[in-house]
């Protein structure tokens, strides 16, 4: 496949459209048919190359939406880009009003708000859960971590990015644990613990042999991971020493 610049949105487009969606305006998200960006302002041009035809699995179940195979070939598409690069909300608005609307309106519904179990209410000032799932799903109001793994379509680039390991026969080992696990260690990666390489792979080394843990045990086991860290500097610990504390 030929490989083309992949285009992006303006800053100043995504608060125009941001804006309207905080005033409840709505309905292009409601909608099948393409989004219709084009008639309003012409997209910008980024550095990043993408085959021209890459697509994402689109699921007609409600029980299996293809986001560990989605979150493989997406990272592996776009294996060149950098943390800079992959924080930049242009090039995810786009991907996610543009090249994978399909897969947005399938996977991320706007009708279906209420159904998202991530409580990110909370930390948006628009009342309208509607919109703050809209905003939260199809756009980046800011680029920290939490919301890195909110958005529909950069949530799966850097499920993959934090978890690849070329050094394991299956590089993407812990990336399958991780997918298999992903409402248990939502949690981890969204705390600043989830920055620290060697914690998550020794949570997700734990939870590849402890399989049957409920959300709430490993919460708690990653509240005693922050309480080990107020005292202990995990920077300093390898991997196999924080496993032991986890154990």
């Amino acid at each position: 496949m030929s490989k083309i610049k992949q285009k992006i949105f303006s800053k100043y487009y995504i608060e125009d459209l941001i804006s309207k969606i905080e005033a409840g305006n709505v309905s292009e998200y409601l909608s099948e048919d393409p989004f219709p960006y084009e008639n309003k302002i012409p997209p910008g041009e980024s550095l990043v190359e993408v085959n021209e035809k890459f697509s994402l699995k689109i699921s007609t179940s409600s029980s299996s939406h293809f986001d560990l195979d989605n979150s493989i070939n997406l990272y592996t598409e776009l294996k060149s880009l950098n943390e800079t690069q992959a924080s930049d909300a242009r090039l995810w608005a786009y991907f996610s009003h543009v090249n994978f609307w399909e897969y947005m309106r399938k996977r991320w519904p706007a009708e279906k708000f209420e159904e998202d179990t991530d409580d990110l209410f909370d930390e948006i000032s628009v009342k309208n859960k509607q919109a703050n799932f809209i905003i939260s799903r199809y756009h980046l109001k800011t680029t920290n971590r939490r919301r890195l793994l909110r958005n529909g379509i950069s949530r799966l680039w850097w499920y993959s990015y934090l978890t690849f390991d070329e050094n394991r026969a299956d590089p993407f080992e812990l990336t399958r644990i991780l997918l298999a696990h992903q409402d248990k260690a939502q949690n981890l990666l969204e705390r600043s613990l989830g920055s620290n390489k060697k914690v998550l792979v020794a949570v997700l080394e734990y939870l590849k042999f402890n399989p049957t843990l409920t959300r709430e045990q490993v919460r708690d086991k990653i509240k005693e991971i922050n309480l080990v860290g107020g005292v202990k500097n995990l920077h300093l610990l390898e991997t196999e020493e924080i496993l032991e504390i986890i154990k």
